[in-house]
């Protein structure tokens, strides 16, 4: 892992660390950094799960680890890296858990296959809660992306309940095709 990787990993868990620590900080409280885990490949994301302790780490390479009770445990929460292509601001983007998750079961993901196009899908988790089940895929959106930048890629559940798919402008400097200023388009 690069030392840029390592920082964003760090900077991540640190700002983690402060949100969850910040209530009971005192004024001249002085904050720490310390390296959770290490090991990972071009870490993106960091979520939990409703009701799971565990942290979900998203790489960009195309594959969720899971960093249980401080240990990164070896087999993928899920691997797509046949699926997804790489580099740039291309991959595994995002990755997002049902706010009824612990009764259904359901985690969303964005990915850009190797042609470059968004895919938003819906995965069932197997019954032990350390992987999902690949053959459960259900994609929930495609969107063909013009150039190999400026995917967006987060996945959130808002207050309302409903999935938000942010997917960038398609790319390439100055916004061309203006995807960012057509409410018409699912780009921007």
């Amino acid at each position: 892992m690069s030392v840029r990787r390592r920082r964003e990993l760090r900077l991540a868990l640190l700002l983690a660390g402060v949100v969850a620590a910040a209530p009971s900080c005192s004024r001249g409280a002085e904050l720490q950094t310390k390296v959770v885990v290490s090991g990972m490949s071009r870490p993106v994301d960091l979520t939990v799960a409703p009701g799971d302790p565990r942290l979900f780490i998203v790489e960009q390479i195309g594959r969720i680890r899971i960093l249980d009770n401080g240990k990164l445990r070896t087999e993928p929460f899920l691997d797509l890296r046949g699926q997804v292509s790489g580099g740039n601001e291309q991959g595994l983007l995002g990755m997002a858990f049902h706010p009824h998750y612990r009764d259904n079961g359901f985690v969303f993901v964005n990915y850009t296959d190797r042609r470059g196009d968004t895919h938003v899908v819906r995965y069932h988790v197997r019954a032990d809660r350390n992987a999902v089940d690949p053959a459960s895929a259900t994609t929930i959106l495609f969107v063909r992306q013009p150039y190999s930048n400026h995917n967006g890629g987060q996945l959130l559940f808002g207050p309302d309940g409903m999935l938000y798919v942010p997917l960038g402008d398609g790319g390439k400097g100055g916004d061309p095709h203006r995807n960012g200023q057509n409410l018409g388009a699912l780009l921007g």
